[in-house]
């Protein structure tokens, strides 16, 4: 998500705005904070908010053979809109 957001130019507070959560819970997600004694993981609702933000702004997740995330292509915004 990291990546992402930086190739978008978005700072964690910027992006936290996007999507309606926290600059914390960006911060935990793309550090992997452990609270409780467990990696801090998103939930699968915003997981997929997050995903669907990145891709309205070209971000495309490309997939390993196993179908685990490889890398990212970013296109220009509003491209092919």
């Amino acid at each position: 998500m990291r990546t992402a957001r930086a190739a978008l130019g978005l700072s964690r507070e910027s992006l936290a705005a996007c999507v309606g959560i926290s600059g914390q819970t960006v911060k935990h997600i793309e550090t992997g904070i452990v609270i409780r004694g467990k990696p801090y993981q998103a939930s699968v609702d915003l997981s997929a908010k997050l995903i669907a933000f990145f891709e309205s702004q070209g971000v495309e997740f490309l997939p390993d053979k196993k179908g685990r995330l490889f890398g990212l292509d970013v296109s220009e915004r509003g491209e092919g809109s």
